[in-house]
């Protein structure tokens, strides 16, 4: 009777092991397409005013999901990373990278977006629950380039400590400068 109890845990474990990610992150939500627009633009505005091209950029996606925004943005010549944890959506962007021909542009990992390198990125985007903000925002303090600016794109939520310079259809728009740790509005 107590190996049969034993054996019933321990396969419910063995069912439910794979899925626990989906519990400590965001939920996965498709970006609209007028999101991805608005995100765009705002880069391609961005990337304008700096007098760079998208193909010197850096574009990072934390929980990039199954990647329609870096490939919107790898389709305008920017190099993009996204950081994912469901294994199943990073092995679908992964295909989808692939079969758009964007591998020398796109690069997706399989790791918490809290491990992700932001040590010479330009542009940060990533959708996260307010449980997550805190912590994320503690995140981007610590590990953005302080030697310039950096566009950091909040979707559906602001950062709690820090000022954003726009709202644009629900995207939260923040520069930080260089040797800021707090990036202020300007009105």
């Amino acid at each position: 009777m107590f190996s049969q109890a034993v054996s019933i845990v321990l396969g419910v474990h063995a069912c439910f092991l794979p899925f626990l990610w989906c519990f400590k992150s965001a939920p996965f939500c498709p970006s609209t397409s007028v999101t991805v627009s608005s995100f765009i633009n705002i880069c391609n505005d961005f990337v304008a005013s700096k007098k760079i091209p998208p193909s010197r950029v850096k574009v990072v996606d934390l929980g990039s999901g199954s990647g329609t925004v870096l490939f919107a943005a790898a389709k305008q010549g920017f190099h993009c990373i996204g950081y994912e944890r469901n294994p199943w959506l990073v092995a679908w962007a992964r295909a989808k990278t692939r079969t758009q021909g964007l591998s020398s542009l796109v690069r997706i990992y399989r790791r918490s977006l809290f491990s992700a390198d932001l040590s010479d990125v330009d542009i940060v985007y990533f959708f996260a629950v307010p449980s997550m903000l805190s912590d994320l925002e503690r995140k981007l303090d610590k590990d953005l380039p302080t030697s310039r600016q950096v566009l950091v794109v909040s979707n559906g939520f602001a950062l709690p400590n820090w000022k954003y310079q726009q709202l644009k259809n629900g995207l939260y728009i923040y520069l930080r400068q260089p040797e800021e740790t707090k990036v202020n509005t300007t009105e």
